[in-house]
């Protein structure tokens, strides 16, 4: 039951971030920080939402694929 509730604060916590991002975009008008913004929100925001994908799915071979992929996106992210 607590893995439910804090899976779902990461997600809302998550969808937050990706809701400044698109306030961001629209607040900016100069196209270097557009894309700042972007890439910031991106990131921040994937993460926190694969953190909480991978808490709701609780230790197994899906949560470990999750990782990998968060991973690799990490990495290959501006």
């Amino acid at each position: 039951m607590i893995r439910l509730y804090m899976s779902g604060f990461q997600i809302l916590a998550a969808l937050i971030f990706k809701a400044f991002g698109v306030a961001g975009i629209f607040r900016f008008k100069g196209f270097y920080a557009r894309i700042l913004i972007t890439a910031k929100v991106e990131t921040v925001g994937f993460l926190t939402m694969m953190a909480g994908v991978m808490v709701y799915g609780g230790f197994s071979w899906f949560t470990l694929k999750v990782l990998l992929i968060t991973l690799l996106v990490a990495f290959t992210n501006p």
